[in-house]
């Protein structure tokens, strides 16, 4: 089961974040959590000129977490999370996340809270963004990224 999620998890992330040719991804292999862990922001690589660097440090099938680096400019293409919901912390930066069509100033420090089925989309501003996600499993069975907009509530 960990293997089967954690295969798919790694092509459907790519394939939404990839999806925006306007920022590419690097992603790192991501292991269960297995024991605590310590992971750090300096552990992923700096973003090339309007793309996404990212660090999966835990896929498991009741969470999932994403440390990310977004470069200056650089779009989140749009995609939602059926069967997760998602904490975004915003560590360091600022960009505009677009959730169901209503555009947020989300700023250093800010911590979004994202219920399943919301539709996602984002640019950052200016400067680079660092941010933290953790996704949690809600239950029922979708997996975990979706390209696009989420079927009408």
């Amino acid at each position: 089961m960990k293997r089967h999620f954690f295969s798919a998890f790694v092509a459907l992330s790519a394939s939404v974040l990839v999806g925006c040719a306007q920022s590419p991804v690097v992603t790192a292999p991501a292991p269960s959590l297995s024991s605590p862990m310590v992971t750090s922001m300096a552990d992923v690589p700096a973003p090339a000129s309007g793309t996404i660097s990212q660090r999966d440090p835990v896929m498991a099938p009741h969470t999932a977490t994403r440390l990310m680096r977004i470069a200056p400019g650089a779009r989140m293409p749009q995609h939602h999370h059926a069967g997760y919901d998602e904490t975004f912390i915003l560590q360091e930066g600022g960009l505009v996340l677009t959730l169901d069509g209503k555009a947020y100033d989300v700023k250093r420090g800010d911590v979004v809270l994202i219920p399943a089925g919301v539709t996602i989309s984002g640019q950052n501003g200016s400067a680079e963004s660092m941010v933290v996600v953790v996704w949690s499993n809600n239950g029922t069975g979708h997996q975990l990224s979706t390209p696009g907009p989420a079927p009408a509530r």
